[in-house]
């Protein structure tokens, strides 16, 4: 949600240098140069109805959707480039009947993380390009009970260990111990995982593993 949003705002300042006179050739070039990297990151995580996942902190109806900046990007006669998710740590595996969207990242915004869940390891599935299996999203920025539920693990479609979260969320934008993926393996229909969220209370590792097929998909759990 918040990437449509600086995508929008990169297209404006290219469609404002572009149509006035003192323009900035230097500028205009890294900003094309900025925004179709952005769009084609967008484009790859964007489910095939429009939908993106919501991930962390992003809901619906707040920023532009995808095919609209592309729609604007086109106008400005920008390139559709094709980017991969990488070290991102989000992922979208498209089949003919399903499409699902993972996230196996680490904290990126490491010095203000106040967006981040505790939902390694989440995922949402389309099927037939309909939600099937979807997250909580979030409602409200208040500090209260339901931010602190929206933010939970328990929230998202991943394991819960002893009740406790596996990255540490308090007050309405906090993050205090954070889940780390340790070891990451990945082929063309397969995506194995390990992360430490609960290895300093517990001594406990979670791994996750996804097998993809095309009219199924197997995810094993292991507490190790």
């Amino acid at each position: 949600m918040y990437h449509q949003i600086m995508t929008e705002r990169i297209l404006d300042a290219i469609n404002l240098v572009k149509n006035n006179n003192w323009k900035n050739y230097e500028l205009l070039e890294f900003l094309k140069e900025k925004a179709e990297l952005m769009l084609s990151w967008l484009k790859n995580i964007t489910f095939a109805n429009g939908n993106i996942p919501l991930f962390n902190d992003s809901c619906f109806e707040i920023a532009p959707q995808t095919n609209i900046l592309l729609n604007y990007a086109k106008r400005l006669g920008l390139e559709q480039k094709t980017t991969p998710l990488g070290e991102s740590g989000y992922r979208l595996i498209r089949k003919k009947r399903y499409e699902i969207a993972i996230d196996i990242a680490n904290v990126k915004a490491n010095y203000i993380p106040g967006h981040t869940h505790a939902d390694t390891f989440t995922f949402e599935l389309y099927v037939v390009t309909k939600p099937f299996i979807v997250d909580v999203g979030v409602s409200t920025y208040e500090n209260n009970e339901r931010r602190l539920y929206e933010r939970s693990t328990k929230a998202h479609n991943t394991v819960e260990v002893n009740q406790e979260n596996s990255s540490e969320v308090w007050g309405s934008f906090r993050l205090g111990e954070r889940a780390r993926v340790r070891e990451l393996k990945e082929s063309r229909d397969y995506i194995k995982a390990l992360h430490d969220g609960y290895f300093k209370k517990f001594g406990l590792f979670h791994q996750r593993e996804f097998i993809f097929k095309e009219t199924c998909i197997v995810i094993r759990d292991k507490i190790l």
